[in-house]
């Protein structure tokens, strides 16, 4: 399993430089193809016409973007450009964080299983990163005061850190139970064992016409200080 291919969408604000030099990174690293994403400014049923037509045999596309930062001078587009390509793109999404140091390997990598399709996805598809990582954490989550029937159909960790033995990936396991938010226990928990890398599933839910994130995936996605990587 590798990364063909990282396309990288450039923008005019500051930190792009930052998120242009890890999308290099990567690419040598995992020696692919790195190509930019541009707005066109395009109208949308034009722009996605050869959109279409390039997305047949693109499996192995990482699609590297930034978070939203309501401080930049930008659309609301923009801002919700991020969520927007996690749930739709249908490829695994690298969301870099509008502050902060990222590090350069991204070897640490932090992973919250909960035996969704989702979270399968994303790790299946993240794995090139993994296998080159120094370190990597497998988190099952619960909430505090679930019933024992609850805990016994909760997804074991144990199986999944199995799984990526197989794969050439040694994982330590967690499984924590917490009384608060699951997006704050798992971004402190990311902290704390200074993760480069939090690799999690990117969930969502239609309201009339449009896609929109769930709530532990919209205050990830909104609060990370580190590179997320999630696939709807």
């Amino acid at each position: 399993m590798t990364l063909p291919t990282i396309s990288v969408h450039l923008d005019h604000i500051e930190r792009c430089e930052v998120r242009t030099r890890l999308a290099a990174r990567l690419a040598r690293r995992h020696r692919s193809h790195l190509m930019d994403i541009v707005p066109t400014g395009m109208p949308e049923d034009r722009a996605q016409e050869p959109s279409r037509a390039g997305s047949e045999g693109a499996a192995g596309v990482l699609v590297i973007v930034g978070q939203a930062d309501e401080a930049a001078a930008v659309g609301d587009a923009e801002r919700r450009l991020p969520e927007d390509v996690m749930l739709e793109a249908g490829r695994p999404v690298l969301i870099v964080p509008r502050t902060g140091h990222i590090a350069a390997g991204l070897d640490r990598v932090f992973v919250a299983w909960d035996g969704s399709r989702e979270a399968s996805l994303s790790l299946h598809r993240a794995m090139p990163l993994p296998r080159k990582a120094a370190r990597v954490t497998l988190i099952s989550l619960s909430r505090e005061g679930e019933g024992e029937a609850d805990s016994e159909i909760a997804p074991n960790p144990a199986g999944m850190s199995g799984w990526l033995t197989r794969h050439g990936v040694r994982a330590d396991v967690e499984r924590t139970v917490t009384s608060l938010r699951i997006a704050d226990t798992l971004l402190d928990r990311t902290e704390a064992l200074g993760s480069e890398l939090l690799v999690m599933g990117g969930y969502g839910h239609a309201r009339m016409h449009e896609q929109l994130p769930g709530g532990v995936t919209r205050d990830v996605l909104a609060q990370s200080r580190v590179p997320v990587l999630m696939t709807h």
